[in-house]
């Protein structure tokens, strides 16, 4: 029943849209005593899978086509236009909902979870799966990665133009002979799905007035926009050299005082809620980082004595009296939104995340820095339920991360609390990683785990990247240092 020409073709498709599945399919060993390959009663394969004490056929043995059409009828779809498949076998109810059901429901993406890699393997054997395999708007996700699928799906299909507008109204198809051999499986599935619509739901916003504010706010700060240096005259000065990025969790007091000894042997880029901890220690980063729109923030400088060889790298979009409290030298960060086109003025974009912490990773990108080393990253509550370093402006216990507080993995292995919010900033330092061409470190020695960062002290971080003096502050210095002589700003 096996077709070698068959698997040869469904293999080359694979190998070129799904490279690694492809890899993944080729290793797999499956058990050969766990499937039984048999013909249905109308010639179509079908596989009967064995489990400990008993054993599961996938399809209807009689008609295993009409029996996937009979279950679209009876589920009474009115409009589908994400489809989430919760398992795959050998492909026919997928084939079915394309060919009779896909059009008439307005399908534009659909997205296949098969837990089983032998499985899936049997169809490419059996069943000529090209076109399926090719189709732009079919996206498959074989095996036991459901955090990999996360990011693909947050990233590379729910942003794809158009799928915005209908990310709100999918549709799940559950093969129902897949949940008898691994319900949590597809059930995790499900949870990772929803997880990244709520991330880009998050991420584009749902409150009109939130725009609002941003975009009053960026009117409000047009005269210190033109008159104020942009990022993009610092791209890549620092190409290869260590960065460390230094956000307000609750572990970071474990690694302030290795600060100070490095100052001329790493960019040092902090978030807002950072600077007050360092400069109280007598640390003075070279970058801090601000960009929420709300008031608040410009208390983080009130109290600051001497902002000498500390710059602020500022999106537009936060309030005016934020810029105004900062008295020291600052440069613009324009975000990737489209009203900062609006302008006409190049100042460097980035397509940052949610957080500070977020947009700090970013900057340190865009500055060439590599590597790039987190501290205080936690993401995660500390053993006392503390949500922010001790000394920080605000105190060191937000209530409001307190609500809807879940598990995830910490870096040491162990379960750790986190809340719903540092998910997703969590989620979206994990797809900066992954594009990011350089070494990631999470030197945070506390927290969440963020995958694709190298885990490692902060004191062996430095002990290995930090090794030459580099002199950050006259680096940057140089960058910005002809812009006044590029421009005409009126004094008025």
């Amino acid at each position: 029943m096996h077709d070698t020409s068959i698997f040869e073709k469904n293999m080359a498709i694979l190998r070129e849209k799904y490279p690694e599945l492809a890899s993944k399919v080729k290793k797999d060993d499956k058990d050969i005593y766990r499937y039984k390959v048999l013909k249905a009663k109308t010639g179509e394969p079908n596989v009967l899978i064995m489990r400990d004490l008993d054993h599961v056929m996938l399809y209807d043995n009689d008609n295993p086509f009409e029996h996937c059409r009979a279950y679209f009828e009876g589920l009474n779809i009115k409009s589908a236009p994400i489809v989430i498949f919760l398992g795959f076998g050998l492909g026919y109810h997928l084939y079915m909902f394309t060919t009779f059901f896909g059009d008439r429901l307005g399908t534009k993406k659909i997205i296949i979870f098969e837990e089983d890699v032998g499985v899936f393997r049997l169809a490419l054997e059996m069943v000529d799966l090209q076109n399926l395999i090719s189709h732009p708007d079919i996206h498959f996700f074989v095996g036991d990665d459901l955090e990999g699928a996360y990011i693909q799906i947050r990233k590379k299909i729910i942003t794809e133009k158009g799928a915005f507008s209908f990310m709100r109204s999918p549709k799940v198809i559950p093969l129902p002979s897949h949940l008898l051999l691994n319900g949590e499986y597809y059930l995790e599935a499900l949870n990772k799905t929803k997880r990244a619509c709520r991330q880009m739901m998050l991420l584009a916003g749902n409150d009109p007035m939130d725009s609002f504010l941003g975009m009053d706010n960026m009117l409000m700060n047009i005269k210190n926009i033109v008159s104020t240096p942009g990022i993009n005259l610092l791209f890549d000065r620092f190409k290869g050299m260590p960065g460390v990025t230094v956000a307000s969790g609750p572990s970071l007091s474990k690694n302030l005082h290795l600060l100070k000894d490095i100052r001329e042997r790493a960019l040092i880029v902090c978030c807002d809620a950072s600077l007050m901890p360092l400069m109280k220690r007598d640390i003075r980063p070279h970058i801090v980082i601000t960009m929420e729109r709300t008031d608040g923030t410009e208390f983080f400088y009130e109290k600051v004595p001497d902002f000498e060889g500390i710059y602020l790298a500022f999106c537009p979009l936060v309030r005016p009296k934020t810029f105004d409290s900062y008295k020291g030298k600052k440069f613009v960060v324009n975000r990737k939104f489209s009203h900062f086109n609006w302008l006409h003025l190049d100042k460097g974009t980035l397509n940052f995340g949610p957080s500070v912490g977020n947009m700090a990773f970013k900057v340190a990108e865009v500055l060439g820095c590599d590597p790039i080393i987190m501290i205080g990253q936690d993401l995660a509550f500390g053993e006392d339920g503390d949500t922010h370093v001790s000394e920080m402006v605000f105190g060191e216990r937000d209530e409001y991360y307190h609500t809807n507080v879940l598990e995830v993995e910490g870096n040491d292995g162990r379960p750790v609390k986190t809340s719903n919010s540092w998910e997703v900033f969590k989620v979206h330092f994990e797809e900066d990683i992954e594009s990011y061409g350089g070494l990631c470190i999470n030197a945070t020695e506390g927290g969440a785990k963020i995958r694709g960062a190298t885990i490692m002290t902060f004191g062996e971080a430095i002990k290995r990247y930090c090794k030459d003096e580099f002199h950050p502050d006259s680096i940057i210095e140089e960058g910005i240092s002809n812009f006044d002589k590029d421009i005409d700003v009126p004094n008025s």
